[in-house]
């Protein structure tokens, strides 16, 4: 019981981690419906190990356009690249290309498989 209540709580948590983030007002969940491409490039934080990212799709480039938001308004952090991967593969978005001089990724909305 123990370990489907764990399960429930870190299940839930993860729904609510990946729906409450934005970039330039869209709810990154909604990004499929404007952006089949994105641009997502990882900025080092001052003084720590962790990571912010920006993500283009096409909207007028400015720093604060770009920039991924939770819904408290602040930046999100990660940890490497590859949680971003992982973050970006859940909301249904592959891998592109990539370029590691500058920890980027070009990335690409899944195609639905229809049964």
């Amino acid at each position: 019981m123990r370990k489907v209540s764990l399960f429930i709580c870190l299940t839930l948590f993860e729904v609510g981690y990946s729906f409450s983030q934005s970039v330039n007002g869209i709810p990154l969940t909604k990004l499929h419906d404007t952006a089949e491409y994105i641009h997502v490039s990882g900025i080092p934080i001052t003084l720590s190990r962790k990571i912010n990212i920006n993500i283009e799709y096409g909207q007028p480039y400015r720093t604060k356009n770009t920039r991924v938001m939770n819904d408290d308004g602040n930046q999100m952090q990660f940890n490497s690249m590859v949680e971003v991967l992982n973050f970006m593969s859940t909301l249904g978005y592959e891998l592109v290309s990539c370029s590691d001089s500058v920890s980027s990724f070009l990335m690409r909305r899944r195609e639905l498989k229809l049964q």
